[in-house]
């Protein structure tokens, strides 16, 4: 993988050429992936018919019952919240998506200013010249097409 222009979110990113010969990155790979039917199987657990997050001893499991049965929730190291949790990447703290997203709003680094609307906000995506989008304008765009 190499630092390039993602053809499909059109963020600059990691990307890899894949099979079709879309230049993407992992995480539009892995959303197509997941909305793709025929990656679905019934999950061990619950039965459903659904992308399957992880594999535990050869069994399928969905995300809803990976996360329930496997990630044990804990404490928020920032408002102290019992839930789960990801590694913040600018700090390395552990800590709740309300905590994740009041923190990336209160980053200066991460505004910019918008191409559509021309005013200061956090970065959504970028369009094809590498210019940010807010996310409120990147909504309206999708709604248009």
């Amino acid at each position: 993988m190499k630092e390039g222009f993602c053809q499909v979110c059109n963020r600059i990113k990691l990307v890899r050429k894949t099979r079709s010969g879309l230049v993407s990155c992992h995480t539009c790979i892995t959303n197509k992936r997941y909305h793709e039917t025929a990656f679905h199987e019934a999950c061990f657990e619950c039965s459903r018919v659904r992308h399957v997050s992880t594999r535990i001893n050869e069994k399928p499991y969905c995300y809803v019952c990976y996360r329930r049965l496997f990630i044990k929730p804990k404490v928020c190291q920032l408002c102290g919240a019992y839930t789960h949790l990801s590694k913040y990447q600018f700090t390395g703290l552990e800590i709740c998506n309300t905590c994740r997203s009041r923190l990336r709003k209160s980053d200066a680094s991460s505004f910019e200013t918008c191409v559509s609307c021309g005013k200061d906000r956090v970065v959504c995506t970028r369009d094809a010249n590498g210019l940010s989008i807010c996310v409120s304008c990147h909504q309206r765009n999708k709604r248009s097409k």
